[in-house]
């Protein structure tokens, strides 16, 4: 059965990603989410690529989430994350609220920094593990920015990240 809004269409677009969510503590979650798509792809930018892990890093520290891997792509950002505290919606949005601040301070301007709505995928088992553990790490070899993940600077596959993550995972 589909979703219907108040309107009783159905639901489309970035509401549409909301229906069924819910948040387990403990959890390892997929995220994807989108730069706006004005001024650009704004991570391209390494001072807003950089702003973004800060992010991650700093939800990491303050023990709200769990920090398995990350890619931060020029128009998008990929993160395997464990829930400690809030909900999936209240972490993503204080991290893109961070990084928004950090990414405006850095380059100037204002408007939006992100794409409306976000994708999550609650992992199942280790081999789901795994599966979007490489997507994450091959992701900007599939893009043709490098011949090998770890040459991605702004990945937990680099090796001057692994500082960054709280799991000892293998590629």
């Amino acid at each position: 059965m589909t979703e219907r809004g108040k309107n009783g269409k159905p639901l489309r677009g970035h509401r549409a990603l909301r229906v069924g969510r819910w948040s387990d503590l403990g959890a390892c979650y997929f995220l994807t989410f989108r730069v706006a798509t004005e001024p650009g792809p704004l991570l391209a930018d390494p001072r807003c690529a950089e702003s973004v892990i800060n992010s991650l890093v700093h939800l990491r520290k303050r023990n709200e989430i769990g920090l398995v891997a990350y890619v931060a792509m020029p128009d998008h950002v990929h993160a395997l994350v464990v829930l400690h505290g809030e909900d999936l919606s209240a972490v993503v949005r204080r991290l893109r609220s961070f990084a928004a601040r950090e990414i405006r301070r850095a380059i100037g301007g204002r408007g939006a920094v992100w794409a409306r709505g976000f994708y999550d995928h609650r992992i199942r088992d280790e081999e789901d593990l795994c599966t979007h553990l490489d997507y994450i790490h091959f992701n900007p070899v599939r893009a043709g920015l490098v011949l090998a993940p770890e040459e991605w600077p702004f990945s937990t596959a680099h090796p001057s990240r692994a500082g960054e993550v709280d799991y000892d995972l293998e590629l």
